[in-house]
């Protein structure tokens, strides 16, 4: 009986170690490409989260070509690989800050940094930051 209690004591304090890491965890609003032209809000606390599918290996990146920089600040901007082979597709992960309350459009293109014209591929979202409160 007693090998039962502190097996339930050691489950329900687990759980409150789990809960309160949730609730001390970031909070990321995670985007792709499905929500290309659409709008977004996040709070001062949150991390806007930007996953689109890209191709490094063969010099093309997502450029940030449109964003006002007193609401958002480009806090992180990475690509994924899935692998180191030639020609190997990955994920270009962009993360944003949250800096002033407002509205503005944040708009990436998929270019190669050495040339002045990029592909046919856009992404365009319209991003509120809301006040802190």
């Amino acid at each position: 009986m007693k090998m039962k209690i502190a097996g339930i004591a050691v489950l329900a304090l687990l759980g409150c170690v789990l809960t309160v890491r949730a609730v001390d965890a970031p909070k990321v609003v995670l985007l792709t490409a499905d929500d290309n032209g659409g709008n977004v809000a996040f709070e001062a606390d949150q991390t806007l989260e930007i996953r689109l599918p890209g191709n490094a290996t063969t010099g093309y990146f997502w450029e940030v070509v449109e964003i006002e920089t007193n609401l958002l600040r480009v806090a992180h901007s990475a690509m994924e690989l899935t692998s180191r082979e030639i020609g190997a597709s990955g994920t270009f992960v962009l993360r944003l800050k949250w800096v002033n309350p407002g509205t503005s459009t944040l708009r990436l293109v998929y270019k190669r940094p050495w040339e002045a014209t990029a592909t046919d591929k856009s992404y365009s979202v319209a991003v509120v930051t809301l006040d802190k409160e």
